[in-house]
């Protein structure tokens, strides 16, 4: 089993709109607008998780294949 550091961070803009980052071992692999409306935040949310699990099921794929080889 492989573990990963996840980060999330926001920047911050002047205004009624941020910048949402995640990052799975300091590759971006999320970024969009977040805008204060709850069902707006809830779906970019629910996209960031979407994301972030294809991303390591693919890292977690690669990372096998090189073992094989190994």
């Amino acid at each position: 089993m492989f573990n990963f550091n996840l980060k999330i961070k926001e920047v911050v803009i002047p205004g009624r709109r941020n910048i949402i980052e995640v990052y799975v071992e300091d590759i971006l692999v999320y970024k969009t607008f977040l805008f204060p409306k709850y069902d707006y935040i809830e779906e970019k949310a629910k996209e960031a998780t979407d994301r972030v699990l294809r991303f390591i099921i693919e890292h977690y794929k690669y990372l096998n294949s090189m073992e094989e080889i190994l």
